[in-house]
């Protein structure tokens, strides 16, 4: 059920303004250059970015798949059921079983359910990766429990704090040659991650320090609430462990996190923290449990709103880059002028052979623009008043 409501509007829905755009310059070099160059291609991203993992699959799902959105949003229930069933598994190490059902449906049943509502997010093969490699450990089978971990950590970069506490577990379970082999391979994982923010930056020009981790860590907190209901844990068992687990889970997220806006995919995987909380409350008390049922009922609803409302918006974006296609005449993309947006690039990749200016024009290393020269042509307008540079201006939706 979770799985048709988050998931299922989205089959067969057309490529969207975010993320998706990628999937056709993909799908043109693989045709044209092979899978090992393509893949190779998309490897150094810069950005401050470091997730091969996610490239190895991203463009192996487009070798399978291409542009048939059908295949890829089922890949994405069956990534969700993954997590659903590895989310079971891991509470059923401490809980009993209706309250394992409980945690397991909070893991995709919050906002961070867009991960698995789009084709973008990288949690969506990330989340059941870990928690796999969490329940694989929990039942002394360390070594392909790490190694689902280690794969995470080559996915997105804030598993790889998240793994390496399966490495401290392991260790403790006196399973060391394993956890060092993991915490070696680890190492390169955050060696690379580290050394493409140096190279290129913080990703969406972050800035950390006192003042933005501190409102993050209040701000992940406040979500978390909403999502999980963790506060209800000043009644649960074991509380010392359970601040201590939730500790190790958090901080190194609120790090990451400093000075973005906390929200959706971002949620992962600091959420496993609120609904451990939550669950230990929730076993605890008749009550809580209850209240956490009541909050994933509600979070349910809102992201089946939010899934229709996604389809919504996908189709609208895709009908007005169909309209501009028909229209046969030079297009000036109209935007504030700070970053290529990705409305931008998702026009400029969906319709390859278009005249495409951007005004102001602003530097992409992977997208080209054409200068823009006055005449006919049509003005698509990115979050800002029509300027007068064409004849006909349109929002862009």
């Amino acid at each position: 059920m979770l799985a048709f409501l988050i998931v299922g509007p989205m089959v067969g829905a057309p490529l969207g303004a975010h993320d998706d755009h990628e999937l056709p310059v993909i799908a043109g070099q693989l045709r044209t250059e092979g899978f090992l160059p393509t893949l190779a291609s998309w490897l150094d991203e810069g950005r401050g970015r470091f997730r091969p993992g996610y490239w190895v699959l991203r463009v192996s799902e487009t070798a399978i798949w291409g542009l048939d959105t059908r295949g890829w949003y089922l890949d994405r229930a069956a990534l969700l059921l993954a997590s659903l069933w590895a989310g079971y598994l891991l509470a059923r190490l401490r809980f009993a079983p209706a309250v394992s059902l409980l945690a397991a449906a909070l893991l995709v049943a919050g906002p961070q359910a867009e991960s698995f509502g789009r084709l973008g997010p990288q949690e969506a093969y990330a989340v059941p990766l870990s928690l796999a490699g969490f329940a694989l450990i929990g039942r002394r089978r360390e070594a392909p429990g790490l190694l689902l971990l280690v794969l995470s950590a080559f996915i997105k970069e804030p598993f790889i704090p998240l793994a390496f506490l399966g490495v401290a577990w392991a260790w403790a379970r006196d399973r060391r040659g394993a956890a060092v082999l993991a915490g070696l391979v680890l190492g390169i994982a955050l060696a690379g991650a580290l050394a493409q923010v140096l190279a290129g930056g913080h990703l969406a020009g972050q800035v950390r320090n006192p003042s933005t981790i501190a409102w993050t860590a209040l701000e992940l907190a406040a979500v978390m609430a909403v999502a999980t209901g963790w506060p209800l844990a000043i009644i649960a068992d074991n509380r010392r462990w359970l601040a201590l687990i939730a500790a190790a889970i958090v901080l190194p997220q609120v790090f990451i996190l400093a000075d973005l806006n906390v929200a959706q995919r971002y949620l992962y995987p600091a959420v496993f923290a609120g609904i451990l909380c939550a669950a230990a409350a929730a076993a605890r008390s008749r009550i809580a449990y209850v209240l956490v049922a009541a909050i994933l009922v509600a979070s349910v609803g809102r992201q089946a709103l939010a899934t229709n409302n996604r389809l919504a918006a996908t189709r609208s974006f895709a009908s007005f880059v169909a309209m501009l296609g028909a229209l046969d005449l030079p297009i000036v993309i109209h935007t504030e002028g700070t970053v290529v947006t990705e409305q931008a690039i998702a026009i400029r990749r969906y319709l390859p052979s278009a005249r495409i200016s951007l005004v102001p024009p602003v530097t992409s290393k992977s997208d080209v623009f054409d200068p823009y020269v006055p005449g006919r042509c049509v003005e698509a307008d990115v979050d800002v008043p029509a300027a007068g540079l064409c004849a006909t201006a349109y929002p862009v939706p």
